[in-house]
């Protein structure tokens, strides 16, 4: 008997040929869901070739095909399923499964402590400030974004277990973790589940680097397949409520609409919160507006031009910051 593979990763079948016979002794068919998802269908064993445990091979080959080309595992055959339940060894494959524990062990022994420390002062763990407690393993952003590369899609029990743990590094890696399953989500409903979850545990997301490298790609794909009058309302929800990360992920996920040419909700929730108390709010809308500069330069100078006078300090900094040296010293004159 040899096992060989027919069709793409995106949709096809692995499949059992009795070599000495020449016909089909069975096959199991697949397809990918969402880039790193692969759904198992159907495991069919023909009549002739039954209790031969043809089924198990065809299974384990799906698995070994999952491994390698970095993917979960989604049983809908109900065969697979029960299969996978049995096997202790599969659960990480699952989106039940949780490999947590074996990654929060890889972040105990890389830590460092100094830079431990370190990223504990710039991150303004301190009593009163707004990171008070936060715990770092100080661990590079470049070695975690490899540690994901290595580990491949995680399952959704893995993200929640990560996302929800209060080491911070361990939430850094979950909350990437769903902006590539965002990334790789093809259909609008899937992109929206993802936001709800996201949006539901945002209390996790309680700092800016966080924040940061998830809201433009979660929310901010979510609010693309919203019309635009629907986009600024959802934006609008996440702001009036008096939770700084709330509203910082509203206004970072702006980036995502206006690297696809939209504007105008950056620009809006700017003015909006222009009178906000925090500066990480006020260096945010800055940097939407910079954005926007950069791709609009006329529009900026005429936001400027009717809100110069009434941005915070910080905002105006950050909003000039690509302007000519003549333009910058001219609006910071504006507000001496």
């Amino acid at each position: 008997m040899k096992i060989a593979r027919e069709g793409s990763l995106a949709d096809g079948r692995l499949v059992c040929r009795d070599m000495a016979r020449g016909c089909v002794a069975g096959w199991l068919s697949y397809k990918l869901r969402d880039r790193y998802i692969l759904m198992a269908e159907h495991t069919v064993v023909e009549d002739a070739y039954q209790g031969q445990g043809l089924a198990r091979e065809l299974v384990e080959a799906l698995v070994a095909l999952c491994r390698e080309r970095k993917v979960l595992l989604e049983p809908v055959c109900s065969y697979v399923e029960r299969m996978a339940i049995r096997r202790l060894d599969w659960q990480d494959l699952l989106e039940a499964g949780d490999r947590a524990p074996e990654i929060l062990a890889w972040l105990e022994e890389e830590g460092d402590e100094e830079r431990a420390r370190m990223l504990g002062r710039y991150f303004k763990t301190g009593v009163g400030e707004y990171a008070h407690g936060d715990r770092f393993a100080g661990i590079s952003v470049p070695k975690l974004r490899a540690l994901l590369k290595e580990l491949g899609p995680l399952s959704l029990g893995t993200i929640e277990s990560l996302i929800t743990n209060p080491l911070h590094d361990a939430r850094w890696l979950g909350f990437v973790a769903l902006v590539q399953r965002a990334c790789g989500a093809t259909s609008s409903q899937t992109r929206e589940q993802l936001c709800q979850y996201y949006l539901d545990r945002v209390d996790y997301c309680n700092n800016w680097d966080l924040v940061d490298s998830s809201a433009p790609t979660i929310l901010g794909l979510h609010l693309l397949d919203l019309p635009s009058d629907e986009r600024l309302q959802r934006l609008l929800e996440l702001i009036k409520e008096d939770h700084l990360w709330r509203q910082r992920i509203a206004v970072v996920a702006t980036l995502g609409l206006i690297r696809r040419g939209s504007y105008s909700e950056a620009i809006e929730l700017s003015i909006r919160l222009r009178n906000h108390r925090h500066d990480l709010i006020h260096k945010a809308s800055g940097w939407m507006l910079r954005e926007v500069g950069k791709r609009d330069r006329a529009l900026l100078l005429h936001t400027l031009y009717l809100y110069a006078l009434e941005l915070p300090r910080t905002t105006l900094r950050y909003a000039i910051e690509r302007l000519s040296d003549e333009d910058r010293r001219h609006y910071m004159t504006l507000r001496r």
